[in-house]
């Protein structure tokens, strides 16, 4: 990651030693500083590791006449460590009282930094409408130049590895594709800026004549490529006919942020969703107690992004029943998975 910054007798270089890291874990580099035969004078230098959430307003939340562009950025800086410490010791800088920086000519210093990542960071995270990356960076403010910056991005990694339980067995939404879309549809709604949107939109409204809910027994939690069972449970459904039930598992991405320009806004895209469909019996009818409960099993895909819960971005994942009635609205229940 060279950065010669032409000009300014400086160049830089951030290299770290790996590029993937999980929370709590130690992140060690080497900052290299090279100047030409020629001194090199710094108002500022800013060495730091950071990581920032950003999440962009919706094209529906504009108007005709506005671009995109940062006014429609929110911005959250959830990490911070600043790294100012190892440069303290390079014999080829000099640092003054109020902050200006002197390199000497025809010099090279190679700089070990480290630090530790907190063990509760969130996760990298990079979805449709926001992200969340971390960086390790160095800033340099230069006389009579604009403001000179290089960076080396890192990932944090979710804090579990995919488990497999599956066993030579698949049960649905096992990485199948198939049975798997993205709805791409972004919805904008203001009052949703201090609430939380998952929980609005996996809790359905019943029609009046029918009681129903998701009953996923001790699991609250899972991993990528674990067996989940279950049961969608329906009263009250007599006089119907069934076709069937639809088990779906899908994401819903959530952001919330003040925009210079727009305010206070707040919007949920459903992401990805995987369908299951289980056949009943049409030509039956139920009487007016009787309960329905139908089992269901399916298996956790393996490539999908862990639950994230961001200052500014949210990414939830619910599991929906919904029963297919004959000449009739539809019956559903939800209710949220914590992927870890």
């Amino acid at each position: 990651m060279l950065d010669g910054l032409t000009g300014t007798g400086l160049s830089l270089h951030i290299n770290l030693e790996q590029v993937n890291y999980r929370a709590g874990d130690m992140v060690k580099g080497i900052l290299t500083i090279r100047s030409t035969t020629h001194a090199a004078h710094f108002r500022k230098l800013l060495f730091f590791a950071e990581g920032v959430e950003r999440v962009i307003a919706p094209i529906q939340a504009l108007g005709s006449d506005q671009y995109r562009g940062p006014s429609q950025e929110g911005y959250n800086k959830f990490f911070y460590v600043d790294l100012s410490r190892f440069l303290q010791s390079v014999h080829s800088l000099s640092h003054s009282s109020d902050g200006k920086v002197t390199m000497e000519g025809g010099k090279k210093e190679e700089i070990p930094f480290e630090f530790t990542l907190p063990k509760e960071s969130n996760y990298s995270y990079n979805g449709v409408m926001g992200s969340a990356m971390y960086r390790v960076a160095i800033t340099v403010d230069i006389p009579h130049w604009p403001d000179k910056e290089t960076e080396a991005k890192f990932l944090v990694d979710p804090p579990n590895g995919v488990v497999d339980m599956l066993d030579g067995k698949n049960p649905p939404f096992a990485d199948d594709i198939k049975n798997s879309y993205n709805t791409g549809r972004i919805v904008v709604d203001k009052e949703l800026f201090n609430s939380e949107a998952e929980n609005k939109y996996l809790s359905f409204t019943q029609d009046g004549v029918s009681n129903a809910k998701v009953d996923l027994g001790e699991h609250s939690t899972a991993f990528p490529g674990e067996i989940i069972s279950g049961r969608a449970i329906f009263h009250k459904i007599q006089g119907k006919g069934i076709r069937g039930l639809d088990i779906s598992m899908y994401s819903i991405e959530h952001t919330f942020a003040t925009y210079p320009l727009i305010g206070e806004l707040a919007a949920y895209m459903i992401r990805t969703k995987y369908v299951h469909r289980i056949e009943l019996d049409p030509e039956r009818h139920y009487e007016e107690e009787e309960q329905l409960s139908i089992p269901f099993s399916f298996a956790i895909p393996h490539s999908i992004s862990p639950t994230y819960s961001g200052a500014l971005l949210k990414l939830a994942w619910g599991i929906e029943a919904s029963l297919d009635i004959i000449a009739g609205k539809d019956v559903k229940a939800a209710k949220l998975i914590e992927i870890k």
